[in-house]
């Protein structure tokens, strides 16, 4: 199930090995129960139909389903539960997704519809709906997230959607609950990668999207532009004439209102509201019909005993993330492919927040093989948005990562670049771009088309700072090493044989001991010995660790630590190892 959907999306998919590694990974240990369905759907919550003689209503049920880990034999267990109905008509009732690009304001603009119809009384916390930490953390929306509100007796269920091409998964898994769409663009901005997108799972969907140019407050929109990039995209995506016929609204969430018209006094948020029960359909039920739901939430059971034991967490993770696949391959570890290194990382990063240990490998591009035996790989249509100052360098970093220029826009000191490029090349490069350009640049891509492949390519041509001792680090040490390069540890810090302690300057890894301590003699001087001072270690974030991990080393993730290691922690076997690669290589 999960397979097929990848297939059918076409989308670049990144894999990496979960192991033990150096590690007791609490994999093993994990017993607690779960389930796992074959539907591709899930919320928050869950709504289904259910008729009487005279009223349609709404029931919430909850039905549990287990299976066994070694075949695909599914058993719905009988029982179920319901809330009371609600008092709404079905005729009454709108079903609606936002879905737009990343950071075009749908978490802000849902945080407007339930202020201003009186669902949400707090006024002073912003973007409610992200209510996972990381989310928090990181600014962005995770997971899809649904929430309902009253306004003129309808009543309106929202679903608010990741943005982030990675988690296009979680868009794909809602559209299906939904019986319209809202299609947020920024008026500056205008139709990028992840709005082709959202906007082609929705046509394919039949859905009628209502067109919501947001933040035309700012200084910089361009809306007659951005208008016709809209429209031309509804006839690209081959949209049908009942979905070209879409109304459009102009809006600014961050303000809180939106007019039909650009001209229409801003009085506040409700023309939206308006639009929605005017244009969206209300749902379609067969009440002649034998009793049937969509399964939108998956629940726990303690009652159906222990169903899986180890994989556990990693199986838990398939019931709500359609986009993932998760393969044993014995001994402890486990393949897990994904969408993208961020979605992986967001994966690594709670398993460790909840108190896992485990050691990760370096991502890889899956490739498609022909029938000839010819090896396609994917390649992506990446769109970055720099200072003109700033282009040169990045078409020049992307020529190194076999990218092609397919266009290049200027305006007002801004450059719009857009290359396409294999999708392995991109693994790394959003780091290096927030480096290279000071923190100004943006960075999106979207899945375009599997080509030939285009040969190796060195995105890394610097080695790695490994540690040869085990021990606690000395100021005396690492005031000797700092110069070749930059450290990830500091002073007084547990080391050991064979971790990556720093970033060589140069190409080739550096064996070096952080833990030498100076000897002491019966020499005296007048000259008092002047102070060791060491620059800041640069910590590693989950991030970087992923970007920068080579194929002979591992990420070990642990809840108080991120670290590189080299897969052979043993000096003189890893030596070894090198030499006997490069005898064969050359024999070769």
């Amino acid at each position: 199930m999960m397979q097929s959907t990848l297939n059918r999306v076409g989308s670049r998919c990144l894999n990496s090995y979960v192991t033990k590694g150096g590690l007791t990974s609490n994999l093993t240990k994990l017993t607690t129960t779960s389930t796992l369905s074959k539907t591709t759907s899930s919320s928050s919550s869950s709504t289904s139909t259910s008729t009487t003689s005279s009223s349609y209503n709404y029931n919430r049920t909850m039905m549990t389903m287990s299976t066994s880990m070694f075949n695909n034999n599914f058993k719905i267990i009988d029982r179920s539960y319901a809330t009371a109905p609600t008092t709404h008509d079905i005729q009454k009732i709108r079903n609606v997704a936002i879905i737009a690009h990343v950071d075009h304001g749908k978490t802000s603009m849902v945080d407007q519809l339930l202020r201003q119809s009186g669902t949400l009384k707090d006024t002073q916390n912003e973007r409610v709906m992200d209510s996972n930490a990381l989310e928090k953390e990181r600014g962005i929306t995770i997971m899809a997230k649904n929430t309902s509100l009253n306004f003129k007796d309808y009543k309106l269920n929202i679903v608010d959607t990741p943005g982030h091409g990675d988690f296009g998964g979680e868009v794909e898994r809602v559209l299906s609950m939904v019986d319209g769409v809202v299609l947020l663009v920024d008026a500056t901005e205008g139709v990028m990668a992840q709005t082709k997108f959202v906007l082609s799972k929705a046509l394919a969907a039949g859905l009628r999207p209502i067109v919501v140019i947001n933040k035309m407050d700012r200084t910089t929109i361009r809306v007659d532009e951005v208008e016709n990039e809209i429209f031309d995209l509804f006839a690209t995506l081959g949209a049908t004439d009942d979905q070209m016929g879409y109304p459009t609204l102009y809006a600014s969430a961050r303000m809180g209102w939106a007019v039909r018209s650009r001209g229409d006094d801003q009085k506040g948020i409700t023309p939206i509201l308006d639009t929605i029960i005017e244009y969206v359909h209300a749902p379609k039920v067969e009440v002649d019909k034998p009793f049937s739901m969509l399964v939108t939430n998956l629940e726990t059971d303690p009652f159906l005993g222990r169903i899986v034991t180890g994989k556990q967490r990693l199986i838990k993770e398939l019931e709500s993330n359609v986009s993932m696949q998760v393969q044993f391959q014995g001994e402890g570890a486990f393949e897990v492919k994904g969408r993208g290194e961020l979605q992986l990382g967001i994966l690594l990063e709670n398993m460790r927040r909840e108190g896992f240990e485990v050691a990760v490998s370096q991502p890889r591009v899956v490739f498609k093989k022909e029938q000839d035996g010819s090896i396609l790989e994917p390649q992506e249509e990446v769109i970055i948005d720099v200072d003109a100052e700033f282009s040169g360098l990045i078409i020049e970093k992307m020529s190194k990562r076999k990218g092609d220029l397919l266009e290049m826009k200027q305006s007002m000191g801004k450059s719009r670049l857009v290359f396409l490029v294999p999708s392995r090349g991109l693994i790394g490069l959003r780091s290096e771009l927030v480096n290279d350009t000071k923190g100004t640049g943006v960075f999106n891509h979207l899945f375009h088309s599997y080509i030939p492949h285009k040969g190796p390519m060195g995105n890394n041509d610097k080695g790695a700072i490994i540690s040869i001792s085990e021990g606690i680090t000395t100021m005396h040490a690492l005031s000797s090493i700092e110069d070749r390069g930059i450290l990830f540890v500091g002073a007084q810090v547990q080391v050991y044989e064979g971790m990556i302690i720093g970033e060589h300057s140069k190409a080739g890894d550096l064996d070096v001991n952080p833990v030498k301590t100076k000897h002491l003699t019966n020499m005296r001087t007048t000259v008092k010995e002047e102070g060791i001072r060491l620059a800041p270690p640069r910590p590693l974030k989950l991030e970087e660790a992923i970007a920068a991990v080579r194929d002979d080393e591992l990420i070990e993730i642990t809840p108080k630590s991120i670290r590189l290691r080299k897969r052979e922690l043993e000096t003189g076997k890893r030596l070894k190892a090198t030499k006997d690669k490069k005898a064969h290589g050359q024999r070769a």
